[in-house]
């Protein structure tokens, strides 16, 4: 994993579980099983089955921090 960097204006805020599973470079059951867990923040737009899920970018960030293991010396 890398550490996060701040975003660019072309760097999207929004994504869908698809798109924040690829750009951290885990799989969407990953990012699905923190989401039940409410380990990681999402926002549901619309209600019912076709309603769409969302992560912003600075709550993907602060779950990858969250994560992060410093090496023993």
């Amino acid at each position: 994993m890398t550490t996060p960097t701040p975003s660019t204006p072309t760097d999207p805020v929004w994504f869908s579980p698809a798109q924040a599973a690829a750009t951290i470079g885990v799989s969407r059951d990953v990012l699905y099983r923190a989401m039940r867990r409410r380990e990681l923040p999402y926002h549901k737009l619309g209600t019912g089955p076709r309603a769409l899920t969302r992560i912003h970018r600075d709550d993907l960030d602060a779950w990858l921090t969250a994560g992060r293991v410093d090496a023993r010396r």
